[in-house]
């Protein structure tokens, strides 16, 4: 059974449940102390959200896997501080409104830090799951296959295709993911995959 990476939960367990009370405690410092930057503050915070939800639409990551689970971190603090400038919104009906559904993430996140944390550490353990094979598939094409799941739930593995670029070499794009559940699975056993076959998808 593969172990936990310390630093990515440590980082992960902090975020969940210290982000929401330190944005707003962050926001409304900023009230007290300089209410012209509120503004500037939640705008910064929106392009950061705006950014990261972006960045997960187009597969985009980093290739240091604790670089990713630290903008992940900066991500859910932006949101958490988006939140808390609800405060600010003068219509009573909708200000309330606004506080009963964004924070169901907040809600998520308490869940995962407290009753939820082995959760938290089987999703932390399968991102940042060191791959059990990596190969070249091409200019500027790399394959990895990575395991997941665990032996309390169904477990198997996916085969990743990505694309980088030399420019930015920290930087590369998920283009195929085939997901193959080797316990777990329900009817037939399904087919192996292979890097061959993310190649394959990637070029239909």
């Amino acid at each position: 059974m593969h172990s936990v990476p310390q630093a990515p939960f440590v980082l992960m367990w902090a975020t969940v449940l210290c982000a929401p009370l330190c944005a707003f405690a962050i926001f409304l410092s900023i009230g007290w102390w300089s209410p012209r930057a509120k503004l500037p503050t939640i705008v910064a915070a929106l392009s950061i959200l705006v950014f990261g939800l972006g960045a997960a639409i187009l597969r985009l990551s980093f290739t240091d896997v604790l670089a990713n689970f630290i903008c992940v971190a900066v991500v859910y603090f932006s949101y958490c501080f988006l939140v808390a400038s609800c405060l600010l919104i003068p219509i009573r009906a909708v200000r309330y409104l606004a506080f009963v559904a964004t924070p169901l993430p907040i809600c998520v996140g308490y869940v995962l830090g407290t009753v939820g944390v082995l959760g938290l550490g089987w999703i932390v353990m399968d991102y940042a799951r060191a791959p059990d094979h990596t190969e070249p598939m091409g200019p500027q094409l790399i394959c990895r296959i990575t395991e997941w799941g665990s032996v309390a739930s169904a477990s198997g593995y996916t085969v990743h295709l990505y694309k980088f670029w030399p420019a930015v070499p920290f930087i590369e794009r998920e283009v195929v993911a085939l997901p193959v559940v080797q316990a777990g699975y329900i009817g037939e056993p399904p087919a192996d995959k292979t890097c061959p076959d993310a190649l394959r998808a990637y070029s239909r």
